[in-house]
């Protein structure tokens, strides 16, 4: 059987709040592209990801597909360090999509792979423009990151993460912005039980 597995993040470069790593498993032809509305995250506007992010979940749950969410949370980049937290990422959202079946590749946006990984992989930076689960995986990423820092600024109106999402923006630089523990590089321990993986239900029914 063709069981893909595609795998992007999105957070890394933030100053603040959670890097999540999607994993998009299914079986199919590798070069395949079934939804053609579905692009690269970076190539799409909010607005499209929102509107695009249930019927791209629906779809891959049709087909017998699994998607697996990753987070490393701000306590885990202070305390690890960002490219331990990133691998920590991966690991989670490929061990959940992989759980009673293991790919023939594993396609992997970026430069790095998932380390101690047993499978074959793929890695090539732009893979979420070159191939479906990638570009579904980036996604399903963003959207998800985007909501957690909605809520976020609700807590934390101040630093208009509901916009920003946590990226450089002058806001980011204000001196008091450092007062919060959702931001990179704050000396905190990370809590103990903290759930690191979420169901992408999560996603549906949001009144898209």
């Amino acid at each position: 059987m063709n069981i893909y597995c595609g795998l992007d993040e999105v957070g890394t470069g933030c100053l603040a709040g959670p890097i999540v790593s999607v994993a998009v498993q299914m079986e199919m032809v590798l070069d395949a592209w079934p939804m053609p509305e579905v692009k690269d995250s970076k190539k799409t506007t909010a607005l499209q990801r929102a509107r695009s992010v249930e019927s791209i979940l629906k779809f891959i749950h049709s087909q017998g597909g699994i998607v697996g969410v990753g987070e490393s949370s701000v306590e885990e980049i202070n305390s690890l360090g960002h490219t331990a937290a990133l691998q920590l990422s991966y690991k989670r959202a490929v061990r959940e999509a992989t759980l009673f079946e293991r790919p023939k590749l594993l396609l992997v946006d970026g430069d790095f792979g998932v380390d101690g990984y047993a499978g074959p992989q793929r890695i090539a930076p732009k893979m979420d423009a070159n191939n479906f689960l990638c570009a579904a995986a980036s996604i399903i990423a963003k959207v998800y990151r985007d909501l957690e820092m909605e809520d976020l600024s609700q807590q934390f109106p101040l630093y208009r993460w509901d916009s920003n999402r946590g990226y450089g923006t002058r806001v980011r630089h204000e001196g008091s912005y450092r007062s919060t523990k959702q931001v990179w590089a704050v000396s905190s321990p990370p809590r103990e039980g903290s759930p690191y993986c979420a169901s992408p239900r999560r996603l549906m029914g949001r009144g898209f």
